[in-house]
C-alpha cells in the first residue's frame, strides 16, 4: 500500500500515537526529523506549532499537510515515526519497511543546526541557560529572546527547540556561535571525565601504605616474656 493511502487509512492510530499521554514530545520529535529532511519549511512548521492550540489540533494539521504534499512526504513521515518511536510503541502504525532516511550534506553552520536538530535538542536540553548566556554575550540574542525561551511553561526539550528556532532565524553567525558553545562544552566534559578517571598519585601512595600496614604479620608484636620464635630456648 502506498504511504499516502496508509496515512489516510491509519489516521486515527497515528493521531493517538502522536498525542499519547497528552505529551507533545512525540509530535515535536517527528517534526524535528521532517525539518531536518527538508520536508517541512519554517512556514509549515509554524502553521503546525501554534502556541496555545490543542495538541490534537496541531497533530491533525501535520497529517493534513503531509497528505497534500503527496507520496514522498508521507513516506518520509513513516520513516520518521520508525526513527522516533520505540518499537513497542508503533502498534497500529504498520508502515511496512520504509527506506531509511538519507543523510543530508551540511555545508554551513546554519544547515548543520537544521539537519542535526534532533540530536542538538538532546545535547542542549541540559544546558539551555549556558547556551543562551553565550549567545547573549556574543550579541546574537537579546534579553527578551532569552526570557521567551526560558518561559517556565516549556519543558527542557521545548526550551532547546525554541532556542534552535531563534538561532535558525538569525542566520550563519548565530548558528556558528551555538555550535562553538556545544563543542567547547563537549571538550570540557571529556577533559573532566578524563581527570576523574585518573587516580592522583598521592592517593595511590597512601593506599599502598595502608595495604602494607594492614597486611603486616600479627606476630610482629611480642608478648611480654616471650621473644620471637628464633630466640626461644627450650
Amino acid at each position: 500500500m502506498l504511504a499516502q493511502e496508509l496515512l489516510l487509512k491509519q489516521r486515527s492510530e497515528v493521531l493517538h500515537a502522536l498525542c499519547r499521554s497528552g505529551s507533545a514530545e512525540h509530535l515535536e520529535r517527528v517534526l524535528d526529523v521532517l525539518l531536518a529532511q527538508g520536508e517541512l519549511g519554517w512556514e509549515d512548521y509554524q502553521s503546525i506549532q501554534v502556541p496555545g492550540r490543542a495538541l490534537h489540533t496541531n497533530a491533525r494539521q501535520l497529517l493534513d499537510l503531509l497528505y497534500t504534499k503527496g507520496e514522498e512526504a508521507c513516506r518520509i513521515f513513516f520513516a520518521a515515526v520508525n526513527q522516533v518511536f520505540p518499537e513497542g510503541q508503533r502498534v497500529g502504525l504498520s508502515s511496512g519497511c520504509p527506506p531509511p532516511l538519507e543523510d543530508r550534506v551540511q555545508k554551513t553552520s546554519a544547515e548543520t543546526v537544521l539537519i542535526q536538530r534532533l540530536s542538538l535538542v538532546c545535547k542542549l536540553q541540559d544546558c539551555v541557560d549556558g547556551a543562551l548566556e553565550a549567545l547573549l554575550e556574543s550579541g546574537h540574542f537579546s534579553s527578551e529572546e532569552r526570557d521567551e525561551v526560558l518561559l517556565p511553561v516549556h519543558t527542557p526539550s521545548q526550551q532547546a527547540r525554541r532556542l534552535l528556532d531563534h538561532v535558525g532565524s538569525k542566520g550563519e553567525s548565530a548558528a556558528s556561535a551555538l555550535l562553538q558553545f556545544i563543542q567547547r562544552r563537549q571538550e570540557s566534559g571529556s577533559q573532566q571525565n578524563q581527570r576523574e578517571l585518573e587516580i592522583p598519585k598521592g592517593i595511590v601512595s597512601s593506599g599502598s601504605k595502608v595495604c602494607q600496614s594492614t597486611s603486616a604479620p600479627k606476630y610482629s608484636k611480642t608478648i611480654k616474656g616471650i621473644g620471637p620464635p628464633d630466640r626461644y630456648v627450650g
